[in-house]
């Protein structure tokens, strides 16, 4: 190295990020969109640059902006990785900023994980706190770098590497509970509206972080909410019978499109408990018969084991008769 540079490389070196918070973005807002005072400064939600004493053309992958010592190219523009010795120098300090840059990543949605506990769940705090997480995760979303891509792929590989199942830290995203680790957080879907004990991504989050959210799906760690999703909210809740017709138009749909197997039904008849007019609480499996109210009138003593005529009412004989079974 001393050969290539002239120089000796140095005994320790510094390493430096610059995140630009949600409220940091938001308040230079008003100048940002009459000057361009802060376009180098504040490059969200576009690309961030490297910094070796003055910006080079290499860009990040992501909205954060970096300097630090790496050795750039005879016209000092670009990152050397052509040189062999430079190269391991300056992927070795590339994967320090990586790591970084998910140290930066987490202390921001742990300071957001704080405030969600402490302050009151109004809409207003709720969509804050929301727009907070969205930009963290937006900023820290990694793209394309250029001219070199390998300082995205770097940075990349690095600020997911302690989310492996060996090395047990999963990244901590904002659901509909707070923060939490990503593996415990599901995918909604538009369907099936009524979960409301399994923390799932919000809309906010699913719109404006869509790249990020695609990535963890396809390493498998983040997965969509499913059948066992939903029979573990129902099973950790009661139900009142005018959400018990939504629930049942669903799982009508459900097994119409071909879900749900012979355990399943089990399962879901015996797991949903309905809270009746009496106030007394039975499942859905205790049910053996609905009223026909053109056959037998609805104001007739009828046993406690006839579904009430205020969920039966909603479906249609053929469908209670056939997917009930």
């Amino acid at each position: 190295m001393e050969r290539t540079t002239k120089k000796r490389p140095p005994s320790r070196t510094v390493v430096q990020i610059m995140f630009t918070s949600f409220d940091e973005f938001q308040s230079s807002s008003g100048i940002r969109g009459k000057h361009n005072l802060f376009d180098d400064l504040i490059p969200f939600p576009h690309q961030g640059r490297v910094f070796i004493g003055f910006p080079t053309h290499q860009t990040t992958g992501s909205s954060m902006q970096i300097a630090l010592h790496v050795i750039p190219t005879v016209e000092r523009e670009s990152i050397d990785f052509v040189d062999r010795t430079l190269n391991a120098w300056n992927q070795e300090i590339l994967t320090m900023s990586g790591l970084l840059s998910r140290i930066i990543y987490e202390d921001e949605l742990d300071q957001i994980s704080k405030l969600y506990k402490e302050m009151s769940h109004d809409a207003e705090s709720q969509n804050w706190l929301i727009n907070r997480s969205a930009h963290a995760m937006t900023a820290f979303t990694f793209k394309l770098s250029t001219p070199s891509p390998l300082i995205s792929r770097l940075h990349s590989h690095y600020f997911y590497r302690f989310d492996s199942k060996l090395a047990k830290f999963p990244l901590n995203i904002m659901s509909t509970q707070g923060i939490l680790p990503h593996p415990n957080v599901r995918i909604p879907d538009p369907t099936i509206t009524f979960i409301q004990t399994i923390p799932m991504i919000p809309e906010t989050i699913m719109k404006n972080c869509s790249a990020m959210i695609e990535f963890l799906e396809t390493r498998g760690s983040l997965k969509r909410i499913g059948i066992q999703d939903v029979f573990a909210d129902l099973d950790a809740r009661i139900i009142k019978q005018d959400e018990v017709v939504t629930i049942l138009t669903w799982w009508l749909n459900y097994r119409k499109n071909g879900g749900g197997s012979n355990e399943d039904l089990n399962n879901f008849l015996s797991i949903l408990k309905i809270q009746l007019d009496t106030g007394s609480v039975l499942p859905l499996a205790y049910f053996q018969y609905f009223l026909n109210p053109k056959i037998i009138s609805p104001d007739l003593p009828l046993n406690d084991n006839v579904l009430p005529l205020r969920i039966s009412s909603k479906f249609s004989q053929k469908d209670l008769e056939y997917y009930f079974r």
